[in-house]
């Protein structure tokens, strides 16, 4: 999923989107699309609402579901064997989703029961995308935070002014040699908020 749109980047590039040629349009957009799932396997996330299915170690009080926020719980199954077929399905009544926003789910007898990957939670989870522009989004709609969309855009932004001279370490002038420095893969601030939606893998 696309975590900005090219109306967001133009804006901060000062250009307007109605004017842009259409080689110019065609690299933001790319830019937006890469950085984007560079962004999801830096979360080690997906990032846009849909069913998933995640394992979890049991013996805690929570569990925590890395695709937020969550709308809803389908259900959790437990299984010391991970025999699936055969697992105990636990009714809604037996847990409750605690913190959306965080994906904490809670169990009614305080500890899920123990066992290495042994509880299997189906749910949906995760942002929409933004809406056409123009058009006012679904009900239900969940938004990608405005500081992931904000460094996002900054980042499609740099790399599109920088876009020409990749992997330059210093330019020489007449009046002497300007050096850049080399960032790394992101931006600072953009690392900085991209570590907030990161998750553990597994």
């Amino acid at each position: 999923m696309n975590l900005t749109t090219l109306e967001s980047v133009a804006r901060l590039l000062e250009l307007n989107p109605a004017e842009m040629e259409a080689e110019t349009r065609t690299q933001i957009e790319a830019g937006i699309n890469e950085v984007s799932a560079r962004a999801g396997s830096f979360c080690n996330r997906t990032f846009q609402r849909s069913e998933q299915v995640s394992y979890h170690h049991g013996g805690g009080r929570f569990l925590y579901l890395n695709e937020v926020p969550v709308q809803t719980i389908k259900e959790i199954r437990y299984s010391y064997s991970w025999d699936w077929d055969s697992a105990i399905i636990y009714a809604p009544s037996d847990y409750a989703l605690v913190e959306p926003k965080s994906g904490m789910v809670g169990f009614k007898w305080i500890y899920w029961p123990s066992g290495q990957h042994a509880l299997r939670v189906t749910y949906t989870g995760g942002f929409d995308p933004a809406p056409p522009v123009g058009q006012d989004p679904p009900a239900g709609y969940a938004p990608i935070p405005a500081d992931l969309e904000g460094v996002i855009c900054r980042q499609v932004a740099y790399e599109w002014r920088r876009r020409n001279d990749t992997g330059i370490r210093s330019v020489s002038l007449p009046d002497g040699t300007i050096n850049k420095m080399d960032v790394g893969e992101w931006l600072e601030p953009v690392e900085k908020t991209l570590r907030r939606y990161r998750v553990r893998p597994g």
